[in-house]
């Protein structure tokens, strides 16, 4: 059962990135270059931010490198300014760490627009936030893990 929910994640997950990569058309105004762009928790209007020290948080947007964010190989997303992968454990600790093909590094998209989730391939558990901290919890739709992405005006 767990197999097939997975194939079924990766299938979804791979039919939103071919829809967001083919038809979202060009970035918004606070995009990064090089096609990266920002990752915003609509309820709390801030972006997904980190350091070159892995620490991942929220901060209000800004368009700094830090808040740029690009998609890569096996669903890995990646901070522009150090070329670490989003990551995350079992316990729900989220960083950012060296890309090295794990799949604690592999997320995927799920939900509508404004409403949508991020989730994680390896442990199931989706990204939440408050007004500052991320972290991975069981995926449940409350508040803090809906509204990660909005194709509807081309976020991540």
């Amino acid at each position: 059962m767990h197999k097939k929910r997975w194939r079924l994640r990766a299938i979804v997950a791979l039919v939103l990135a071919v829809l967001i990569s083919f038809f979202i058309g060009p970035l918004p105004a606070n995009a990064q270059p090089g096609g990266t762009t920002t990752v915003r928790s609509v309820l709390y209007s801030k972006c997904l931010d980190s350091n070159s020290l892995g620490q991942v948080y929220v901060l209000p947007c800004n368009g700094g490198n830090y808040q740029a964010w690009y998609g890569s190989a096996g669903y890995r997303i990646v901070d522009y300014a150090t070329g670490r992968c989003l990551n995350t454990n079992y316990s729900g600790y989220v960083n950012t760490v060296p890309c090295n093909g794990s799949n604690y590094q592999n997320w995927y998209l799920s939900g509508l627009t404004g409403l949508g989730t991020i989730g994680n391939a390896q442990t199931g558990l989706c990204l939440a936030s408050n007004s500052t901290t991320v972290w991975a919890t069981t995926c449940s739709g409350a508040g803090g893990q809906t509204g990660w992405w909005e194709p509807s005006v081309q976020y991540l």
